[in-house]
């Protein structure tokens, strides 16, 4: 066992070693140098109530930590960073860096917990090939990075530990993913007190999370999740791409309040990707702003479903361009089955659909099955108050106990404009349509251009 108690100034390194290593209450300050260097690595090791500040190493990875793992190790090692502290490190590709890839045959987990990454320039967190768990309470301020302001994943599996509270506030990238950037990769995030992204930002794609190339991110079991004051190009708060799946699962709490995209998703993009959202208490997307989709757009046979979540709530959500909440295109679909309260309220589009745009490139489908109550009230566009609906796309409302259609405005299609596409309601108790006004054509439903418009209500 090799145990290191006190080091100031320059780096440490340690090459090829199989003893386990010990790090203990070192402070690594101002070093030109990577500050600590573990390479090649066949034995654990453990880095506690260390400090980690202004480390000026700027040529690659790594200005704190820099660990590659052996291609000899036989068995499975860990690499656990406990209750340190890395401060205004960098600039650097980043800062502590994490690399299994040398060895094909055994896994390497890496436990992070009671840390904080505060001010540094390069990515806080670069794993490659391995499995980081985050665990007890670990946070993500201020940081700066191309890509990742928290954790940048390749080839990797992220866990967040039960009970554990992760923030991420006031990240930046110049790139995509303003705290999490994952490709090739899944991250777990269960059974936590509270999760947060706010104040991220990404000059690019997802100012809080950015994810591609079938990667996962499950949210499940979780107090409360919440993205709030994200900024980006697309996807204000997340962006998934290439075959990537996310997943809202018995979360208590989940809020998108606030992002802001200046193209697509203010809430959410999709593009080509998948989204579940099922089972939770409460899910709410607030005041959330895009041109394209203030709350969530997609795209490219991507799949939004929201099944059997107790309240589910879109409300001030704007869109500077065309849908207010939410935006369907080419070949992609939403739908909403089983939900016990839904609620439109309150969106704007200066074009088209206040509260839902199914446009350009058709074949988009939304279905609305089995909800309890269903309404939309008070949203607002010029064409489709509430919807739009255009080009060979289709719309379903069956078998929901109660749907309402109140104070809608547009200048045509007070709630619903449709054209080349097909709207049908089927099995419901009850569906009103009240005090909904456009200042030229229908105060409710406009349909034109080829379309139908069926009704098969049960009751009223």
């Amino acid at each position: 066992m090799v145990v290191i108690a006190i080091v100031h100034g320059q780096g440490l390194i340690l090459n090829n070693n199989s003893s386990n290593i010990i790090i203990q209450g070192c402070s690594f300050h101002n070093s030109t140098a990577q500050a600590v260097v573990l390479s090649n690595i066949s034995g654990n090791v453990y880095i506690n109530n260390c400090q980690f500040t202004h480390n000026k190493y700027h040529k690659g990875h790594g200005a704190a930590i820099y660990y590659t793992s052996s291609p000899e190790q036989s068995t499975q090692v860990q690499l656990v960073i406990n209750n340190c502290n890395f401060t205004s490190n960098g600039p650097a590709e980043s800062v502590v860096y994490i690399d299994n890839s040398n060895n094909k045959v055994n896994d390497h987990i890496s436990l992070l917990q009671n840390s904080t990454f505060t001010q540094n320039k390069g990515v806080p967190i670069y794993i490659s090939h391995t499995s980081l768990i985050l665990s007890n309470s670990v946070s993500f301020k201020d940081n700066k990075a191309i890509a990742g302001g928290g954790i940048y994943s390749r080839n990797s599996i992220i866990k967040f530990d039960d009970k554990c509270n992760v923030s991420f506030y006031n990240n930046s990238v110049n790139n995509k993913g303003g705290a999490i950037y994952q490709t090739h990769s899944k991250m777990f995030i269960r059974m936590n007190t509270i999760v947060m992204f706010a104040r991220n930002s990404a000059v690019g794609y997802g100012g809080a999370v950015f994810t591609e190339e079938r990667s996962l991110i499950s949210f499940e079991d979780q107090s409360q999740v919440t993205f709030d004051d994200n900024r980006a190009r697309s996807g204000g708060a997340i962006c998934s791409v290439q075959n990537s799946s996310l997943l809202f699962c018995r979360n208590s709490v989940v809020e998108f309040s606030h992002n802001v995209a200046v193209e697509f998703g203010g809430g959410a993009m999709n593009f080509a990707s998948y989204v579940v959202i099922y089972n939770n208490a409460s899910i709410s997307f607030h005041n959330n702003t895009a041109r394209w989709g203030g709350a969530i757009s997609e795209f490219h046979s991507s799949n939004v479903s929201f099944d059997e979540n107790s309240r589910l709530t879109f409300t001030e959500n704007k869109a500077t361009g065309r849908e207010g909440a939410m935006y369907c295109n080419f070949n992609s679909r939403f739908s909403f089955d089983g939900n016990s309260l839904l609620t439109f309220s309150d969106n704007s589009a200066v074009y088209g659909g206040g509260a839902i745009d199914l446009y350009s490139g058709g074949n988009c489908y939304t279905t609305f099955h089995g909800n309890s109550s269903l309404s939309f009230h008070n949203n607002r566009a010029r064409y489709g108050g509430a919807i739009l609906s255009y080009h060979t796309s289709k719309m379903s409302f069956t078998d929901s106990v109660t749907i309402t259609f109140t104070n809608s405005r547009a200048t045509h299609g007070g709630v619903l404009l449709t054209s080349h596409c097909d709207v049908s309601f089927t099995g419901h108790s009850m569906v009103t349509f009240t005090n909904n006004t456009s200042v030229d054509r229908s105060g409710a439903l406009y349909c034109t251009n080829i379309c139908y418009m069926t009704f098969k209500v049960n009751s009223t």
